[in-house]
């Protein structure tokens, strides 16, 4: 992230003078003057091309009421020229109208630029501004947060919590009542009456169901003091409601408190009813006769495992079913879904949810144990990455995969079978981290084992190549996973060998009749062990020479002053499948491969430019390969 080559690499720092404020309102007074804060820049010169975004998040569900503004504050961008100070003015707006409540808007810059001509997130920061508001000046509120009333379209009558009752209206200052479908009040001081108004001719109303409404308590000149939150049922007696048709509900698994709602149950004839509700959920009540608010909780977080969980809460009556979806997030800071052995490349990134607002990176911390060949050997990195959108994401098996030990000695001498390679043992520690790096939050992560590269179509055989030319006196070596282990069987009689079986994969073996000289390859794999391949075609070994010369400024004449001298083995590889053509692509994309010749071992790789896949006027397939010799 920043600076990642401990202080000599690229670096964009941004650094705010704090992090955010709180500010209140009441109606009372005026609308609050947010301060002013300030954006440091610190960068070098290895990062071009540097450009900062802003973003605005409201976090609740309200209308924007918070923007920024300044000389450097230039569209969607904070403009990076000139000093490195940058003066950020805040601005509040349009929150006359917002109930009362705790709102928060974050605000949020990303320092961008380009090193070595890739562009990348160095940094980022966030402001946070917090408005209280409490529009009463005498905490003037209703007595219920919501007011339940049913419409009877058979009688035209209005019945339920009709009585709204108004408390600490101390002075008293008169008040209007302001809602959709309700007549208005005017001079109300301490309590009123809802009354529907048209109800039954009103288009807008649905002819069977609910309506939240959203009413209100205004002073003169609209000012909204406190809500009126109506849950208006229409329909006849026969039936039951409820206020809800769905449910969503989140836990952090780390917490010790259930996560709880609740939901209201309109019963006009005070019929019996019964709930059902999924095993990870708790209602308050289980039958009844009334109508009445319930109580949902869930069960204490330490019994949920991480993830999504959906269920129904059903309502039954008079072989009636209403029913609610529930939806349960249960998160947890680590989300790595994996168990038991597992290939590096294949396991699923990690996943950091955000578990503090002022949380804005994370810092892991991997210690990984290998075993090669007998020898154990303990390798420990750290990494930090940045929260984006709340969450981070790390790939834990890309990192270890580079870690992974090679051996790279040849198998041609090795025992006819040893353990290569245990597999890896990992454990990892998160902590979440704010703008300074102070730890907000730590939890270690259980040992997993890992095996290098990908889960190959042979498993346990590690080869994607189950069909493969055999020629006489060829040396097999097949690797495959034993109880976690990498295991390597040399076979050196094969002659009489036509496929050989591992649990439920087999590999077949063919023969061509034709052949020339034969050569005896063993290469590294995807997964760091030895596979095997036979050429039949002619080789050569040539060396190649680097001259270095120039004029003497003596004589005038051209001399040499040195050479240098690489050795090149050419091979054709001798008629073989077309199946086949992916091995030899394995061979050509191996870091180190091994060469017999006449009893002697080559250590060389594939410096192959061009690889031709398909040939259309070729019948058989016949490959010339390039290596150059390093030992």
């Amino acid at each position: 992230m920043i600076d990642p080559e401990g202080g000599t690499g690229p670096y964009f720092q941004l650094m705010l003078s704090n992090y955010g404020q709180n500010l209140s309102w009441d109606a009372s007074q005026e609308q609050p003057n947010a301060s002013a804060f300030t954006l440091t820049l610190a960068y070098n010169s290895l990062v071009t091309n540097r450009r900062i975004t802003y973003s605005v998040d409201v976090i609740e569900p309200v209308a924007p009421w918070l923007t920024i503004s300044g000389a450097s504050v230039v569209g969607s961008e904070i403009a990076t020229s000139g000093t490195g100070v940058k003066n950020i003015s805040v601005n509040i707006g349009n929150v006359s109208a917002m109930p009362n409540g705790i709102y928060n808007t974050q605000v949020s810059f990303f320092a961008y630029g380009k090193y070595q001509g890739l562009e990348n997130l160095y940094d980022f920061v966030s402001y946070i501004v917090t408005l209280t508001i409490n529009n009463s000046g005498a905490s003037i509120k209703v007595e219920l947060n919501q007011y339940n009333v049913f419409f009877n379209r058979q009688t035209g009558t209005l019945s339920g919590e009709t009585s709204v009752k108004v408390l600490n209206n101390t002075t008293p200052v008169e008040l209007k009542f302001e809602a959709q479908y309700f007549q208005s009040k005017s001079g109300v001081t301490n309590k009123f009456d809802l009354v529907g108004l048209n109800m039954a001719n009103d288009p807008n109303l649905p002819s069977h169901g609910s309506v939240i409404v959203n009413g209100g308590l205004f002073k003169s000149g609209n000012t909204r003091v406190t809500d009126v939150n109506i849950n208006l049922i229409i329909g006849q007696n026969a039936d039951i409601f409820l206020d809800k048709s769905a449910i969503n509900l989140s836990i952090i698994k780390s917490n010790t408190q259930p996560a709880t709602t609740n939901f209201y149950l309109t019963n006009p004839e005070n019929k019996s009813f019964t709930i059902s509700s999924p095993s990870w959920l708790n209602t308050s009540i289980v039958s009844g006769s009334a109508s009445t608010y319930v109580t949902v909780s869930t069960i204490p977080p330490s019994m949920l495992s991480s993830g999504i969980y959906t269920g129904k809460i059903k309502v039954d009556y008079d072989n009636k079913q209403i029913v609610i979806e529930v939806v349960l997030s249960v998160v947890s800071f680590i989300n790595f879904p994996i168990s038991g052995n597992n290939f590096c490349m294949d396991i699923p990134k990690i996943t950091f949810n955000k578990m503090n607002l002022s949380s804005r990176f994370v810092k892991i911390t991997i210690k990984a144990v290998f075993n090669q060949l007998g020898v154990e050997m303990v390798k420990e990195n750290q990494y930090i990455i940045p929260y984006v959108n709340d969450k981070a994401d790390f790939a834990i098996g890309e990192k270890v995969q580079k870690q992974f030990p090679r051996f790279k000695g040849d198998f041609f001498s090795v025992n006819n079978e040893i353990e290569l390679m245990k597999n890896a043992v990992v454990s990892f520690k998160a902590e979440e981290l704010d703008s300074s790096y102070n730890i907000l939050l730590t939890e270690l992560h259980p040992e997993i084992k890992l095996l290098p590269g990908s889960k190959p179509e042979g498993y346990p055989l590690l080869t994607n190549f189950m069909f493969r030319k055999r020629n006489p006196n060829a040396v097999f070596f097949n690797s495959k996973v034993f109880d976690g282990n990498i295991i390597v069987e040399k076979i050196e009689d094969t002659n009489d060998i036509d496929s050989i079986q591992y649990g439920d994969k087999k590999v077949v073996y063919y023969e061509y009749p034709k052949y020339n000289k034969i050569l005896h390859l063993h290469f590294e794999n995807d997964n760091l062990s030895p596979e095997w391949f036979s050429f039949t075609g002619e080789f050569k070994i040539s060396s190649d020479y680097s001259h270095i010369y120039a004029k003497s400024v003596f004589n005038i004449q051209n001399e040499k002053y040195d050479f240098s001298k690489v050795k090149m083995l050419t091979v054709n590889s001798g008629f073989f499948m077309k199946e086949e053509l992916g091995l030899i692509e394995k061979i050509i994309e191996s870091r180190l491969c091994y060469i017999k010749i006449n009893d002697k071992v080559y250590r060389c790789f594939s410096t192959l430019q061009k690889h031709i896949l398909r040939d259309s006027l070729e019948e058989l397939a016949n490959k010339e390969l390039e290596f150059l010799i390093v030992e």
